[in-house]
């Protein structure tokens, strides 16, 4: 019953409880301030010591485990914290660590770890790709017939010692691929998890529909627990610190410490019978059908103009072959076109700049006189470097997603809402709430294609000549989430391998995303080694 995108698998034999268990997979390790991330990043900057970082993070566990526990699950999840990534720790947990790794690693366990998620100048980092079809990113296993498998559950046993010794009743998860479990036979005398509380989207639950699906479930099986659908490692925290979104949006609204509460109530539900959650099934009822009816997620002009659009609408005037060759004409674009992303580091200024136009601090003038200086300083620096096709760095976005969403209807930005992308990357999807309107200039997106692949060196390019795709493509030749600056060799060497699937007139030249979150100083050697290695490439003969 678990969402695929979860594939948690719990080790259920520590339990004898029957009847029905309330529980999660997992729940957000970050802390409400973000107290991981600021603890990581702090140890790699050398400002905090390695033992710091493991009180932090012990505390932010025993944090979550009395959390859940006070909120009424029946059982915590342990194994489930993760400096990192989860995937990654199964990884070191069975062994399968890369021989380039390895002597780090025996160096040192931490920080070989933060190797293997990052790299060094010398080491390059596992490869790095979205899990399923959320916005999480994981380090990909690298696996092979020499790969020897060395299992070590000493991390994994003394967290789950640890919950025990703390008086919790704990229940330790693992990744595991949940295809490989359907051979387990029929239900009777099994424990089911019935993952009824949408662990993927904001919303609250419908009770009524899960409660039926509980009941049959219970029927079949000789036991059932009551869950998330999948990991909540994909929804915020907490409604509670939003005070900048309406109220009545936000009783519509379940976060992670929500979606526990949904997921208790109808396990009460279930097993003293509905009458119990009388009062919780009407306030449940009476919020969907507010939000179903509330003029908030409806906007008639919208839906007229929706209306209004026909096939003709989806196509251009001219061809892409003419836009394209046109394009080239008027910029003068080289083969191998060089750019970046769009945004550049967000310095510790500017985010000072941000705070202090929001705090009165600085005039509207005084502000826009700072971010015109940076740009221009940007704007120089990419002249200096010798890229192609140059962009003005978006000083003035924390965040390119939450700019364009607070200047569109039906969306909210949080203040509060931050989710885990990788590693210490934290994002705030916006909220869409209602119908949305106003025009934003999307031209360049059918137009060409940016891809965050750099860790897979070139396979989507050659993905994408498989697929027949016949427009430009920048399939990233360095991996912007590491701090590795790569050289002008390596850039070289990714080029040459995506000539073999794309022509040099479609073949961008560009990182694999935005440069926001790294700092200056790689900043700069990057772009200056991604300039000279599409000049090495372009000087050669044509294979």
């Amino acid at each position: 019953m678990a969402h695929p995108s979860g594939w948690w698998c719990s080790w259920f034999a520590l339990s004898a409880r029957q009847g029905v268990v309330r529980g999660v997979y997992d729940y957000p390790r970050q802390g409400a301030d973000r107290e991981l991330k600021k603890a990581v990043e702090g140890y790699w900057k050398g400002r905090i010591t390695a033992g710091t970082l493991r009180r932090t993070a012990a505390g932010l566990r025993r944090a979550n485990w009395r959390r859940l526990a006070e909120a009424g699950l029946g059982e915590v999840p342990t194994g489930d914290f993760s400096y990192d990534d989860h995937v990654l720790d199964t990884s070191v947990m069975v062994g399968a660590i890369p021989a380039r790794h390895r002597a780090a690693v025996e160096r040192d366990a931490l920080d070989g770890y933060f190797a293997m998620a990052r790299g060094t100048q010398e080491v390059a980092p596992l490869e790095m790709t979205k899990w399923f079809d959320t916005n999480y990113h994981y380090l990909v296993p690298e696996l092979g017939p020499d790969t020897v498998f060395a299992a070590d559950s000493a991390r994994r046993v003394a967290e789950l010692t640890e919950a025990l010794m703390l008086g919790h009743n704990a229940r330790p998860v693992l990744v595991a691929n949940l295809d490989d479990l359907a051979t387990v036979g029929g239900l009777p005398g099994k424990r089911l998890v019935g993952g009824v509380v949408d662990g993927r989207n904001i919303w609250i639950n419908d009770y009524e529909n899960p409660l039926a699906t509980l009941a049959t479930l219970l029927g079949l099986a000789g036991q059932v627990d009551v869950s998330a659908s999948c990991s909540l490692l994909h929804v915020p925290l907490d409604t509670a610190p939003e005070g900048d979104i309406d109220p009545q949006i936000l009783r519509w609204l379940s976060l992670a410490r929500q979606k526990t509460a949904e997921i208790v109530t109808l396990a009460r539900g279930l097993t003293r019978g509905t009458d119990t959650i009388a009062a919780e099934i009407a306030a449940n009822r009476a919020a969907l059908a507010a939000r179903a009816n509330s003029p908030i997620t409806r906007d008639p002009a919208v839906g007229a103009r929706t209306a209004a659009v026909t096939a003709a609408d989806a196509h251009r005037s001219r061809p892409y072959e003419e836009r394209a060759a046109a394009q080239r004409a008027r910029l003068g674009l080289p083969p191998l076109p060089t750019t970046t992303i769009g945004s550049f580091p967000q310095t510790p200024d500017l985010r000072a700049a941000r705070a202090d136009l929001r705090t009165g601090r600085t005039g509207t003038a005084g502000y826009e006189q700072r971010i015109e200086t940076a740009i221009a300083e940007m704007i120089a620096f990419q002249e200096h470097a010798g890229l192609d096709v140059l962009v003005h760095g978006e000083p003035e976005r924390s965040d390119t997603v939450q700019y364009f969403a607070e200047r569109l209807t039906g969306y909210l930005a949080t203040r509060h809402g931050w989710v885990q992308s990788y590693g210490t990357r934290y994002v705030r999807p916006p909220i869409l709430a209602g119908d949305t309107a106003r025009q934003v200039a999307l031209a360049l997106r059918d137009e060409v294609i940016s891809l965050e692949a750099a860790r897979s060196r070139m396979q989507a390019a050659g993905e994408l000549a498989t697929a027949g795709y016949p427009r430009a493509a920048g399939p990233g030749v360095y991996d912007i989430h590491s701090p590795r600056v790569p050289t002008t060799d390596e850039i070289a060497d990714l080029l040459r391998k995506g000539l073999t699937a794309i022509p040099a007139d479609r073949l961008w030249v560009n990182p694999d995303c935005g440069l926001k979150t790294r700092d200056w100083p790689e900043t700069r050697a990057s772009p200056e080694n991604l300039v000279t290695a599409a000049r090495t490439v372009r000087a050669e003969p044509p294979a």
